[in-house]
């Protein structure tokens, strides 16, 4: 027995700790979930039968399908387009071989019928047994790949060729079984080289969105067929239509009114992007005129067009568009045709200079523009070849001497640009268009004539997005953090022109440098407090790119470290994980102090956005795939029982019966049943019932998709279940159910207790009120609604707020003000008040209690019971008029019982007989009656006992004092309720 008992403790003890981690994997499922939920980057759980499982939202977006609708179709055939099915099998099988997660391309059909090419990152799971129970799948949307994708197609390319090599040499080594193992390791490295390459790739495409919505050039993207499928907030700007009005437009709808620089209709079939479609060639610099309604006019377009092919194919899939907004420019070239405006002032708003140079004289004129550029006087600058040459950066002089030459050797008109440094010290990059304009009579070059425009700024544009897209592209190839933070600070520096840069990173209150580019070795490593980086404390309260430009003479950085770098400008940004501070990037100018232009602030804080965001689905890659067990242990976890049916039909498709397909260890613990009894058997049979249960709820789930629940008791088990049910897919069902017969049982006493309780409080003569926890009125009786003057039943006002309640009784009250601040008082101290009285309208006194209700310490509500003892208090005011009238009286009033003994005795009986109430209360009436005179108080109380009243009796009594007075008396009897 003491074994016994032993191993029962032991059970329950492991019964208890795995009921602990059941709820630290459900939490943990939860967190899981919303994990995978609330990702940018798509996720679908699927079947090798063709059903999908979970798909997150990201996965709604990416396809265009609801989840309700992607539960009801085959991935295979509605997703997969018909030319990628051969070779996603060929994946597939390639995965059941290895175990190891693959990388594919293919793309999706979306619901809108348009295409997007896709990357996924596939997993595999088991059963048991070791066959596919199913895969998930990360999904990287790859329409916006560029160089990553140039880089992954010659890896493909090479990919292809080792395998053709392979089956070559298969063919011609077939009975050498050593080459052909080292061809396989050789084919085996070349996957493991691109698996490692795009491991990853593409996890989020929200990255690629934030720079497709930041960028200030137009984008439109367009399917095979001309449809606008997609556009950037630029564009919409620039063309003044929303992507809700234009969607699915061509280029043919009349509501682009597209026109030629000479004002002619610009046809749609002649746009940049269908010329591409229809050619698969790039389309340049077209100009081309559209009407913007929210401009009321016209703006002009520098539009580039772009088709994408797929690989080996040579029509294009989709085209994309990218174009700027010259309207400016249109408008200064039309202004200085129409002699509007000066050319002095159109070059000054341009930004461009202009001159000419007489070649034999060697004579060279500016415009006013020119010098500005060059910042020169004009007044003591003086325009030659040599002068203009000592202004033309170093590494740039031998190539505009060439252009010069070749322009006067051949008379013709070039378009190069060039560096100078300003008188300031400045570099600016200029573009120069430059011909020759007239000849000599022996033809010889004699004026040559040029524009130069100040680009600098737009350069510098370029180059900050250049580098954020190779930035993209490389934290979208690899999950190293080491390497990506590296890459950053170089492509950052190098962008901003600065010399130096490092990542700071917050350990507790300290700050660590983790990483350096161009600072010495030993700075890696630094720990620095609050107090000695006052840079990153600052930085980490803005939440924000702060730019330093005078390090020197900055109170919010340390001045010190500066002064032993030699730092003389420096720009910072804040490292931000989901809200959470890491860290900062810094960039520093060493040579001399320089002001960093919006732009530059601006890319620091994308450069430490794009930083954290690798971070970030690095962090959620790893913590999914380290949770994978856990995740696909849950269904064996569960307390709850569940179980997977498929549904039997007859000839008429009637659904007639269903077959269990799996069960959980919950369904055999709470049904008593064995697996191997269960699985494969009809419900009708299994469950001993003749017809299978419950199959009204269960055949339109599995029919529909629509999930229910319900409660219901099963005789057969004798215990009552709440059951939800749900389908993974036609024609089938699975339930999740769980044993409530205690609760159900226990629900059900208490309301019993509670109807019986109830009926008690409905036939007491005082008035209850019970009100809740939550303020709601929970029960009152007939006898409170008469009380307060309700013209209501107790039923209608159960349920009412407790506030709404003190409203509908608060005018019953004689003096409501003061009434309802006495019973806030009294439930905001929670303490029972016991027998207060309470005058109400009319001359009405209430009797009131007011009782907490606790159990286990825990408030359940409060009960105000209520008594009307309006009578009573006025019985009690009239007996004590009674007894001031009585006590006051000249007249000796005596109450005595009927065996003669004295209990009240008043004033008046104090002045005659001289005995004080102290003496007389108790003794017999018997001590007033003279000696030897005759005892008449039994002849008295004798006629009291028959109800006889007796008036004006004259007798002899006796005094304290020992005087016999002369007394009439009048006795009256007093007859109690019986």
């Amino acid at each position: 027995m003491v074994k016994s008992n032993e191993m029962v403790d032991k059970v329950e003890e492991e019964l208890r700790k795995k009921g602990e981690e059941l709820q630290k994997s459900k939490k943990r499922e939860l967190f899981l979930s919303n994990i995978i939920e609330y990702s940018s980057q798509p996720f679908s759980v699927w079947y090798p039968d063709g059903r999908l499982g979970l798909v997150n939202k990201a996965f709604e977006e990416l396809t265009g399908y609801t989840k309700e609708e992607l539960k009801n179709m085959d991935w295979s055939e509605h997703l997969t387009p018909p030319e990628f099915r051969d070779m996603e099998q060929e994946k597939l099988e390639e995965l059941q071989h290895s175990g190891e997660p693959i990388r594919y391309e293919k793309e999706y059909l979306r619901k809108n019928c348009s295409r997007v090419p896709i990357e996924l990152l596939v997993n595999l799971v088991r059963n048991e047994n070791g066959d596919t129970k199913y895969y998930y799948s990360f999904i990287t949307n790859v329409t916006e790949r560029k160089k990553s994708e140039d880089k992954t197609q010659k890896l493909l390319v090479q990919l292809k060729q080792v395998n053709e090599e392979l089956k070559v040499s298969n063919e011609e080594l077939q009975s050498t079984t050593d080459e052909l193992r080292i061809s396989n390791e050789e084919l085996q490295n070349q996957r493991d080289n691109l698996i490692s390459l795009n491991q990853a790739l593409r996890i989020s495409e929200k990255k690629y969105e934030n720079l497709f919505e930041t960028m200030v050039q137009g984008v439109v993207y367009h399917d095979a067929e001309g449809h606008i499928i997609s556009m950037n907030p630029a564009a919409e700007e620039i063309l003044g239509f929303t992507f809700d009005i234009i969607k699915y437009k061509t280029s043919n709808d009349s509501i682009w009114q597209a026109i030629h620089e000479d004002g002619t209709p610009f046809p749609g079939e002649e746009h940049p992007a269908m010329v591409a479609l229809k050619t698969g060639k790039e389309v340049k610099n077209v100009i081309m005129g559209v009407k913007n309604p929210s401009k009321n006019g016209y703006r002009w377009l520098n539009i580039h067009a772009v088709p994408e092919l797929r690989q080996w194919e040579d029509k294009p899939y989709q085209v994309y568009t990218t174009f700027e907004d010259i309207t400016d420019r249109k408008q200064i070239e039309a202004a200085l045709k129409e002699s509007e405006i000066s050319l002095g002032e159109a070059q000054r708003i341009a930004n461009i200079g202009s001159w000419e140079w007489n070649i034999q004289k060697d004579d060279i004129t500016w415009s006013n523009e020119l010098y500005s550029i060059y910042g020169v006087d004009p007044n003591t600058f003086t325009p030659t070849i040599s002068s203009f040459a000592d202004y033309i950066h170093p590494d740039d002089q031998e190539t505009v001497n060439n252009i010069i030459n070749q322009i006067i050797s051949q008379g013709i008109s070039v378009d190069f640009d060039f560096r100078i440094i300003s008188t300031d010290g400045s570099t600016h990059i200029l573009n120069t268009v430059a011909e020759v304009t007239d000849f000599d009579e022996d033809g010889n070059p004699r004026l040559m004539v040029g524009i130069n425009q100040d680009i600098t700024e737009r350069r510098e544009k370029e180059l900050l997005n250049n580098a954020l897209n190779k930035v993209n592209a490389y934290i979208n190839s690899t999950l190293e953090y080491d390497e990506i933070m590296q890459l950053i600070m170089d492509l950052g520096a190098k962008a901003l022109n600065v010399e130096s840069s490092i990542i700071n990173v917050r350990e507790g209150d300290n700050w660590v440098v983790k990483f350096a580019y161009n600072f010495p070795d030993d700075i890696i490593g630094q720990i620095r407090s609050n107090k000695e980086s006052p840079t990153s404390v600052y930085v980490e309260d803005r939440k924000e790119a702060v730019a330093f430009n005078d390090a020197a003479n900055d109170s919010r950085v340390n001045k010190d470290g500066m002064k032993l770098h030699g730092v003389t400008s420096l720009l910072v940004a804040p490292i931000i994980l989901k809200d959470e501070f890491k860290g900062i990037i810094a960039f520093y100018h060493h040579q001399k102090s320089v002001i960093f232009s919006e732009e530059e602030i601006d890319f620091a804080n994308k450069l430490a956005f794009y930083l954290s965001q690798a971070i970030e689905n690095a962090t959620l890659f790893n913590e999914i795939r380290n949770s994978e067990e856990k995740y696909h242990s849950l269904y064996s976890s569960m307390r709850e029982g569940v179980a997977l049916h498929e549904i039997i039909y007859n000839q008429s498709q009637e659904a007639v019966d269903y077959i269990i397909l799996d069960i959980n260890p919950a369904y055999e613990k709470i049904t008593g049943l064995n697996r191997s009894e269960v699985v494969g058997m009809k419900a009708s049979v299994l469950y001993g019932t003749g017809t299978p249960p419950y199959l009204e709820f269960y055949a339109p789930v599995a029919e529909n998709a629509e999930p229910t629940e319900f409660e219901s008791y099963f005789e057969p088990m004798d215990k009552t279940f709440h059951i939800s049910v749900v389908s993974p897919g036609k024609g089938k069902f699975a339930t999740i159910f769980e044993d409530i017969t205690e609760r159900k049982q226990a629900e059900e006493l208490l309301q019993n207790t509670l109807l019986r309780f109830y009926n008690i409080f409905s036939s007491m003569y005082g008035a209850i009120l019970l009100v809740t926890d939550k303020n709601r009125v929970e029960f009152v009786n007939q006898a409170f609604c008469d009380l307060f003057e309700f013209d209501d039943s107790p039923q209608n006002l159960m349920g009412l707020n407790a506030y709404e309640m003190i409203e509908k009784i608060q005018n019953v009250y004689l003096n409501p003000k003061e009434a309802l601040i006495r019973i806030d008082e009294i439930v905001s101290r929670g303490k029972p008040v016991k027998g207060e009285e309470v005058a109400l309208r009319g001359g009405r006194t209430v009797m009131r209690d007011f009782i907490p209700i606790y159990v286990d310490e825990i408030s359940f509500g409060r009960l105000w019971h209520h008594v009307d003892i309006t009578e009573r208090k006025n019985a009690e005011k009239a007996s004590s008029d009674l007894a001031s009238i009585v006590e006051n009286s000249d007249d000796a009033i005596i109450g005595k019982v009927l065996a003669g003994i004295i209990t009240s005795w008043n004033n008046g009986a104090e002045k005659i007989y001289g005995y004080s109430t102290s003496e007389a209360i108790g003794r017999n009436i018997n001590f007033l009656i003279p000696k030897n005179y005759p005892d008449d108080t039994k002849l008295l109380l004798d006629k009291v006992r028959n109800h006889i009243k007796v008036f004006n009796h004259e007798t002899k009594r006796l005094t304290k004092d020992g005087k016999i007075i002369d007394v009439s008396i009048t006795v009256s009897p007093i007859i109690n309720s019986d």
